[in-house]
């Protein structure tokens, strides 16, 4: 954990603030507008609102993080200083759970847009480090509030994820 920590520390101190959030959002929606066309754009739209997520949940944890910053062909990341397990747990359960709500706001725009970023959140919530289930998992050898509302954030992404791939399967 030394080194994420420095690497959040780094990260704090360089600023990614939203200015680079803007920049790089508008990168990777170009990218993906021109490679994958409505899909692609709302595969982005659902990286933002999960990467929202894991912002906002520091923030009402009061964790210091940085804004998002995006990659060219996909993902994205929030840097935040190390936290205990549970608040971890909560932090990340925030990202899939967010980026499933924004799958619901696409549906009717872009309904194969909606299915592709419900798999991601979804694939997003499976154990394997540094997935974002992982931490969530990590969070429940901790018994409190927080982890308690991780588990339940995470159970609530499953259902929400379904509806766009029911409804585009169907």
């Amino acid at each position: 954990m030394p080194g994420i920590a420095k690497l959040a520390g780094t990260a704090l101190k360089v600023g990614y603030g939203w200015g680079k959030t803007l920049q790089t959002l508008g990168i990777s929606a170009l990218l993906h507008w021109g490679i994958w066309g409505p899909v692609g754009l709302a595969v982005v739209v659902g990286v933002f609102f999960h990467e929202l997520g894991h912002y906002l949940a520091c923030r009402l944890l009061r964790v210091p993080a940085s804004a998002p910053v995006f990659l060219p062909l996909g993902g994205a990341f929030v840097e935040h200083l190390p936290t205990t397990p549970d608040t971890e747990a909560l932090i990340a359960a925030a990202g899939p759970f967010s980026g499933a709500l924004a799958g619901l706001i696409l549906l009717p725009i872009v309904p194969h847009g909606a299915a592709w970023n419900a798999a991601l959140q979804l694939a997003n919530l499976l154990p394997i480090p540094p997935l974002d289930g992982s931490k969530v998992l990590a969070g429940l050898r901790v018994t409190s509030a927080r982890s308690l509302a991780a588990l339940g954030l995470a159970a609530l992404t499953v259902p929400l994820c379904a509806v766009p791939v029911a409804l585009v399967l169907h």
